[in-house]
């Protein structure tokens, strides 16, 4: 899942449109797994380094990188932060 830069929703891509541009554009995505109660829970958060049908690559903030499975994982963009 990301969210649209314009309307800010969580949206899941069906294809791999969205993740190159949140590839490209180095955008902090945080990681999101369902417990065992069914509640998604915050793994991780960081870019993208790689995605593929099945699995996407993150590094986070300390430079360590793993993979996540694309049927268990919500993916989400944090909301840059707004001139006020």
């Amino acid at each position: 899942m990301y969210t649209s830069a314009t309307t800010n929703k969580v949206r899941s891509p069906k294809s791999f449109e969205g993740y190159p541009i949140v590839a490209m554009a180095q955008v902090i995505v945080e990681v999101w797994q369902e417990d065992s109660a069914g509640v998604y829970c915050f793994c991780d958060a960081g870019i993208v380094e790689k995605y593929s049908s099945r699995s996407v690559k993150i590094r986070n903030e300390s430079g360590e990188s793993m993979y996540y499975d694309r049927e268990l994982t919500m993916f989400k963009t944090r909301k840059a932060p707004t001139d006020g």
